[in-house]
């Protein structure tokens, strides 16, 4: 390892065999600067890019095209970059030495250090980076793919209203969600002016950005673990087709104490791993931390009661670097951002206002954690920091004394309804009463089955304020729970089987429906004989998802959307089908009184066997390709997102991505407009607390420089679940 000096900090620095940074400090600040370092040594076009789509800066400093704009504009809508100058006032004073340490870090490495080739070829030289940078990093892992699936279920809710979807129907999906929503709120929608009906697709697929889809995570005591010590298991789903990956590895000495794990470029602290005396890791909560409000807007001013008050004006410079520099203007009310185009006059008449809880405060607080959640020496104490975190997640903890715990993070709301609908915003009754303290957000200690697992399901809790109204099916969770119970006692290669496992419970229970229904044909015989595993070489994973799609077609884009905007919804599955739990609840357990509604007059029985032998008919002539062949994905550079050949090297592929939205291994492909993105388990971690050791593996490599061995070096490894151990002396 070689000695560091920044400032009045020293430390060392070295890689492992597999290029996981090492670090040695002699205190926390020590440790930040030295994080900084290795940020901006490893992740350089990472750090940048994240800050410069945070800002909304694109056009100005790196391309400026009608895509990069739209981003821009969108980003300065977000105000993320105003309100992260005025939160770093907020930070405590040691909170402010940690960051302005880790910035100093990153800061040093770039003074002394040439710019990258990616930065050179759009003539980008970046500014120094401030403890306010860290911040709206911080505020984009909260919004982007996390708080805006909610806003994005909302906008279809919406359009549903608007456009006269069945109200029954409508309802009995979302049960019991809408149960309360007024009479005339269709009517109302449809005079609202839509400036947005979903989230830009410059957005969903701007791949700088750390989009996190699902994740599961669980816990078990010693009274579960074959050496009698606590074991702590992680794997977060995010996008993995691109490189570098989103997480950044790292083993680290501090003082007396030890990390190892990941944390994400441009924040530093350990985010998701272990120390010596504590592990812990979050999966995505699905709190509902968005509403939207009708405003009834005149001479830019917001009904409210019987009068109309000013309407506050946010103006934003976007700098463009062919095209001429544009001021756009952003309005907001009490409740937060009115959704009109910024770029255009604000005309009078009715507009959608959206609440977002984590809008203007909380980052500071999710800052405060990170500097000191990785001091802690309990569970009971990391619970008491991460329930003080901005974003929603559910926490699995876990302490060399043995014990477990469940943590609920994320600003909640107090509001009057379920959340799922908007309502209107003159009348104050349905104003937020602030925020729920974080006291109030559910938890577990040391439960005496002696497991946890999280996996993106319900975790509502009996006692507590609703806080999940919209969120994954428990099949992952499910499955999970029943492979712990196969064992009395389970050791580090049983988590590795777990995290490796692609057998589909969602198949084995419609499966139970559909069999007798199966016709004997090569296909039928095909999927009659199929294990419910969604390996790469599965003929019958292919058939079954054909069979589920084709279902879900036949009662809900027949009853409910149309065929059209259901099409639509099974080429963009990414907006609505995170949400399947909703439809199979339907199709699995419809109460007696609504069966009609969504299989007529010819019952369950017939539909369901209708569209069996009509999937099975299509593929009676044809080859019918395995699941690998289906679920192939390029990961391609951060930076040229996929625009250079193949034969440059800064791409990896494609590769076959395993399991589906309902097995462990979570092997999602989405396609919009022509761009994919993939999700599944992009981080396994697994820990034993009595030693000192993790055994992970990390999609890509360590760095994101192409002409490095670690550039890629993790991803066959990946591939095939095979793990390396990092370990402290």
């Amino acid at each position: 390892m070689k000695i560091h000096k920044i400032g009045s900090h020293e430390f060392r620095l070295g890689r492992d065999s597999n290029g996981v940074v090492q670090i040695e400090a002699p205190d926390s600040n020590t440790f930040a600067a030295a994080m900084g370092f290795v940020h901006a040594r490893d992740r350089i076009t990472q750090l940048m890019l994240v800050r410069l789509a945070g800002q909304g800066r694109l056009c100005e400093c790196l391309k400026d095209s009608e895509d990069t704009y739209e981003i821009d504009v969108f980003m300065r809508e977000l105000g993320f970059g105003s309100q992260a100058r005025e939160e770093v006032h907020k930070l405590s004073e040691s909170a402010r030495e940690y960051c302005e340490s880790y910035c100093e870090g990153i800061n040093y490495y770039m003074n002394h250090h040439s710019r990258p080739l990616e930065f050179l070829l759009v003539g980008y030289h970046p500014e120094p980076w401030s403890v306010a940078d860290t911040l709206i990093t911080i505020k984009l892992m909260g919004y982007v793919g996390l708080a805006q699936a909610q806003q994005d279920i909302e906008k279809v809710i919406i359009k549903c209203l608007r456009e006269g979807v069945d109200d029954l129907r409508l309802k009995a999906l979302f049960e019991p969600h809408l149960d309360e929503m007024p009479e005339d709120l269709p009517e109302m929608l449809r005079k609202v002016k839509i400036y947005r009906p979903a989230i830009p697709d410059q957005i969903r697929f701007l791949t700088s950005l750390p989009k996190i889809q699902a994740s599961n995570n669980w816990v078990l005591s010693p009274s579960k673990s074959h050496t009698g010590s606590v074991l702590q298991c992680n794997d977060p789903h995010l996008e993995v087709n691109r490189l570098p990956p989103v997480w950044f590895e790292y083993c680290a000495s501090v003082g007396d104490n030890f990390q190892m794990g990941v944390n994400m470029p441009g924040v530093p602290g350990l985010t998701m791993g272990r120390t010596n005396y504590v592990s812990y890791g979050f999966t995505y909560g699905f709190m509902d931390m968005i509403d939207y409000y009708i405003d009834e807007i005149r001479d830019k001013k917001f009904r409210r009661g019987d009068h109309f008050e000013s309407l506050s004006a946010r103006e934003e410079l976007i700098v463009r670097k062919k095209n001429p520099s544009k001021t756009i203007t952003v309005y907001e009310n009490l409740h937060g951002i009115v959704e009109a185009d910024p770029r255009k006059e604000l005309e009078d008449g009715f507009y959608l206002t959206r609440a977002y809880s984590g809008h203007t405060a909380g980052t500071v607080d999710s800052l405060e954690v990170l500097s000191r959640v990785g001091d802690s020496k309990s569970a009971r104490e990391v619970q008491d920091f991460v329930k003080r975190v901005t974003i929603s997640a559910n926490w699995l903890i876990g302490d060399r004394e043995g014990n477990i715990a469940y943590q609920q993070s994320g600003l909640l709301p107090r509001r009057v309804h379920s959340g799922l609908y908007p309502l209107p915003g003159w009348d104050s009754s349905y104003d937020w009463k602030g925020i729920h303290d974080p006291d109030q957000l559910s938890y577990i200690n040391n439960p005496e089955r002696g497991y946890i697992v999280t996996a993106n399901e319900d975790r509502n809790q009996a006692g507590k304020p609703l806080s999940v109204n919209m969120c994954m099916a428990s099949y992952r969770a499910d499955r999970i729970r029943n492979l712990i119970r196969q064992k009395d006692k389970l050791g580090i290669d049983d988590m590795k089987r777990i995290q490796s496992d692609l057998y589909s419970l969602q198949a084995e229970r419609f499966l139970s429906v559909l069999r007798p229904h199966i016709p004997d044909n090569k296909a039928g015989r095909i999927l009659s004989e199929w294990n419910l595993c969604y390996d790469r070489n599965s003929q019958g994973a292919t058939i079954f998802h054909k069979v589920y799609m084709d279902l879900m077609g036949e009662v809900f884009g027949q009853t409910l959307f149309g065929m059209e905007a259901w099409d639509k919804v099974d080429s963009d599955t990414s907006r609505i089908l995170d949400f399947y739990f909703i439809f199979d609840r339907i199709l699995l357990d419809c109460p007696e009184e609504h069966k009609k509604l969504w299989f007529g007059e010819e019952g369950q029985e017939i539909v369901f066997a209708r569209a069996m032998h009509k999937t099975l008919d299509k593929f009676s002539n044809q080859k019918i390709p395995t699941w690998g062949e289906n679920q192939q994905a390029t990961m391609t550079n951060l930076f040229f997102g996929g625009k250079l050949p193949s034969i440059f090297g800064f791409d990896y592929g494609p590769i076959v991505i395993e399991g589906c939205r309902a097995t462990v291994v979570q092997g999602s492909i989405y396609i919009d407009n022509g761009k994919k993105a993939a999700f599944c388990p992009c981080y396994r971690f697994i820990a034993d607390l009595g030693t000192n050791e993790a055994h992970t593996i990390l999609a890509g490599g360590h760095t994101d420089r192409r002409f490095s061995r670690f550039y890629k070096n993790e991803v066959e490894a990946w591939l095939n679940f095979q793990y390396k151990t990092l370990r402290v002396d």
